[in-house]
């Protein structure tokens, strides 16, 4: 969102907790912070390695680099950086297609020199489930021979919904869902002090970006005053935070930081509004 110069920006005084992990922070900081927000940093999550120390992932990035998939899926960029990370120096995927969820995971993707083939109208599970084709249909349709293997890879969180893997198997994809990191609660080391705990209870919104944000969240500021405002970035997140029995007052209708900036810009012009 652009400000013309002399206009009072839309969130002057009013203090936002951004609860995302330390390293995916930043676009949602700059966006907060162009629109006039005082930001707190409360990073509620942080991004572990797997239970098994990689060993399935690096298993299936190898199949990956011999063509074995006619697939990969991307719900995350979290997802993408480990992918990446045991791509070593290749990047030749032969003629495997790529999926993302959203313009987030893709841009990280093209950031690494991944062309992404499929992007869902909406950043969501169900979304990229359904924009998928078939198996049959892409068997059908395929110009190669070397395509059709009938396979999609999906690196994915330890605790990932069920909702994307399953739906492509419904499609009759042979899917391997594989663990590619775990999303922990934060400790201090990792932002989630005290300290930042305090004066984010005392804060204006408290916006999350996953169910995880939520949950977390709700387990470290147990007792702790919430701020007034919840904005979440988009409706599987807001769903969650229902569910922890918040009340949800912005939903980005974009998912992404602009979006959410954009849904709380919105909300309190309503509250002003006569």
């Amino acid at each position: 969102m652009n400000y013309l110069a002399g206009d009072q920006p839309p969130l002057e005084s009013v203090t936002v907790v951004v609860t995302r992990a330390q390293a995916q922070s930043k676009p949602l900081f700059s966006a907060l912070s162009r629109a006039g927000a005082h930001v707190v940093a409360l990073p509620v999550i942080a991004i572990a390695d797997p239970c098994d120390d990689g060993d399935a992932m690096r298993r299936a990035v190898a199949l990956a680099m011999q063509h074995h998939y006619d697939w990969v899926v991307f719900s995350s960029v979290n997802a993408v950086q480990r992918f990446v990370g045991m791509l070593g120096g290749g990047r030749d995927l032969g003629y495997t297609r790529i999926a993302a969820v959203g313009d987030a995971t893709s841009a990280a993707l093209c950031a690494h020199g991944l062309a992404t083939d499929l992007v869902p109208q909406s950043a969501s599970a169900e979304a990229l489930a359904a924009a998928m084709p078939s198996a049959a249909h892409s068997a059908a349709t395929s110009a190669t021979a070397a395509a059709g293997t009938g396979r999609v890879l999906f690196p994915c969180a330890a605790e990932a919904r069920e909702v994307l893997a399953s739906r492509l198997r419904a499609k009759g994809w042979a899917v391997d869902d594989v663990e590619a990191y775990r999303t922990v609660a934060a400790g201090p080391n990792d932002g989630a002090t005290e300290e930042a705990l305090e004066t984010a209870s005392n804060a204006d919104v408290v916006t999350f970006t996953s169910p995880s944000t939520v949950r977390f969240y709700v387990e470290l500021a147990a007792g702790r005053r919430m701020p007034p405002v919840v904005a979440c970035i988009g409706p599987v997140t807001s769903r969650a935070a229902s569910r922890a029995g918040l009340r949800v007052d912005a939903v980005a209708q974009v998912q992404s930081a602009e979006g959410l900036v954009r849904a709380l810009v919105e909300h309190r012009a309503g509250r002003r509004a006569p």
